[in-house]
C-alpha cells in the first residue's frame, strides 16, 4: 500500500517539477551532449585522442536519443497529461515503469563505448578517478553529518 501511495507522489511530483523548468530544461538538453562529457573529462587528466573519443560518445548519444527517445518521453508524459480522478495505480505503475525503462536504455546505449574507453586508460588515470570519486564520498557523507 505504501509502495504505491509513493509512487503516485513520485509521478505528481514528476508533473510538476517537469511544467515548471521546461525553458531550462530545453537549455539543458540542447547541450546534453557537452554536459555529459565535460562531467565525464572532470574525472581524470586524459589524452586528446581519449576526449576525442569521449566527445563522439555523447554526440552519438545525443543524436540517438532525439531520434529514439525523445518520442518516447513525450508518448510518456502525454500519458502524465491525461492523468484525472479515474487512473489507477496500475496506470501510474505503468508509466513508472515505462520511466524505469527509458533511464536504463539511455546507460546502456553507453557500455560499448565505456567497454572500449576502459582499453585505453593507464594506470595513473585510474588512480585519478579513484581520487575524483573518493573525493565525492567525502563530500557526501559531511553533508549528511
Amino acid at each position: 500500500m505504501f509502495g504505491q501511495a509513493y509512487k503516485k507522489i513520485i509521478v505528481v511530483l514528476i508533473f510538476f517539477n517537469l511544467s515548471a523548468c521546461s525553458v531550462v530544461g530545453g537549455l539543458w538538453y540542447e547541450r546534453i551532449d557537452q554536459l555529459i562529457a565535460n562531467q565525464f573529462l572532470e574525472y581524470a587528466n586524459f589524452s586528446n585522442a581519449q576526449e576525442d573519443y569521449i566527445r563522439k560518445a555523447t554526440s552519438e548519444f545525443k543524436y540517438w536519443n532525439i531520434k529514439n527517445e525523445l518520442p518516447e518521453y513525450n508518448k510518456l508524459l502525454l500519458q502524465f497529461r491525461f492523468l484525472d480522478s479515474t487512473t489507477g495505480v496500475g496506470d501510474i505503475d505503468d508509466i513508472y515503469q515505462k520511466g524505469i525503462l527509458l533511464g536504463n536504455r539511455s546507460k546502456d546505449f553507453f557500455v560499448p563505448y565505456i567497454v572500449e574507453f576502459c582499453k585505453t586508460i593507464t594506470n595513473k588515470q585510474i588512480e585519478e578517478i579513484a581520487i575524483y570519486f573518493d573525493g565525492l564520498m567525502k563530500e557526501r557523507k559531511l553533508e549528511l553529518e
